[in-house]
């Protein structure tokens, strides 16, 4: 991960932390293919925005998802802008599939929603994704990037994919991974 001056992650509680008057500053990392990139906004106060984005070589800024200080949330893409009808999400979630970006957003207890759909016609095959803040003193926790696999996979040919057992506190939301299996 790409962590920028003021950033801090910490790996035992899945957290990236950003410390205020830092100016832009960003957490990124880099991934290819397909990808589901989930985090819940742990600290409340947003003084000025915060969000994720995905980016190429050619266009780092291509797709954010913001949130700012009023509780509102905007997409933004090359072909679009969406503004979502709810406010104050704190759960967020990017799914890429192939040039399509589905940006998803929850409250606490409900269901992810989605906020829209999106192409990117060059969005080529890395991508670096992560969070940013501008000025905002921020927690981005839960963080997770689920990989899935392709219409018709078939283990018995390519193998068992990688797998993770957790058990989820329902009161703090916190994760913590009891097994982890390889690939074969």
């Amino acid at each position: 991960s790409d962590l920028t001056k003021g950033v801090t992650w910490d790996e035992m509680k899945q957290e990236v932390r950003f410390q205020p008057g830092n100016g832009n500053a960003e957490a990124l990392t880099t991934l290819t293919g397909d990808f589901i990139f989930t985090a819940e906004k742990a600290s409340q106060k947003i003084e000025k925005a915060i969000g994720f984005k995905a980016g190429n070589a050619s266009n780092p800024s291509m797709l954010t998802a913001t949130l700012d200080a009023d509780g509102g949330l905007i997409l933004r893409s090359p072909s679009a802008t969406i503004t979502a009808r709810k406010r104050i999400f704190t759960i967020i979630q990017l799914e890429r599939k192939g040039n399509h970006f589905l940006p998803r957003a929850a409250h606490p207890g409900e269901p992810l929603q989605l906020i829209g759909e999106t192409e990117v016609a060059d969005a080529g095959a890395v991508i670096q994704t992560g969070f940013f803040a501008n000025g905002s003193q921020t927690t981005w926790s839960n963080i997770r990037i689920d990989r899935p696999v392709t219409d018709g996979y078939d283990p018995e040919k390519s193998g068992y994919p990688a797998s993770r057992l957790e058990l989820i506190d329902i009161t703090t939301r916190r994760r913590t991974v009891i097994h982890e299996y390889a690939r074969r």
